[in-house]
């Protein structure tokens, strides 16, 4: 299983085939496109390394005696795709001497998990949604991961005006 695109390790047999007499054993690997089991050209090693891929696919390794035989099917390797999850920190949010916190990031998805960084000012670094009270200009970081072991970042700007009023009697 990969987040979004993975390069899987190479696919090696536990043991050689095996079985019958006679001449070599000859192998073929393939890939289910669709719904058909398609020979890869050029993949007739006892192994395979297939390439990186984004999309979710299937492999197997069939196996005969070069003389004669039918071929006899491997179990199948899947490589599964995960998605990322959603990741929002909310708008950029602006404190200033009478509003000292503001809430960031958005509503919490069911499976998440949340890391905020830095923590300095947060009320919760675990939370989807936790009040930031910096003293200074901060930009705030969640990562986000899901149910799935996939993670996404993203980023919120909370900046302070000390910007002293002005006074005239």
């Amino acid at each position: 299983s990969f987040c979004v695109s993975g390069d899987p390790a190479p696919f090696t047999s536990v043991s050689a085939g095996s079985g019958g007499s006679g001449s070599v054993i000859i192998y073929q690997w393939q890939e289910l496109i669709g719904s058909v089991w398609t020979d890869i050209v050029g993949a007739t090693a006892s192994t395979y390394d297939a390439p990186s891929t984004s999309v979710a696919k299937q492999y197997r390794r069939n196996a005969k005696r070069s003389a004669c035989g039918t071929w006899l099917n491997s179990n199948i390797v899947s490589i599964s795709i995960n998605t990322l999850p959603s990741v929002n920190a909310g708008v950029d949010k602006n404190t200033n001497c009478t509003t000292t916190s503001t809430t960031i990031g958005t509503t919490a998805i069911v499976g998440n998990t949340y890391a905020w960084s830095p923590s300095t000012g947060l009320s919760s670094t675990t939370v989807a949604q936790p009040t930031a009270s910096p003293t200074v200009t901060t930009t705030y970081t969640v990562t986000v991961t899901g149910s799935n072991g996939c993670t996404a970042t993203d980023a919120v700007l909370v900046s302070i005006d000390t910007t002293k009023p002005s006074a005239n009697a």
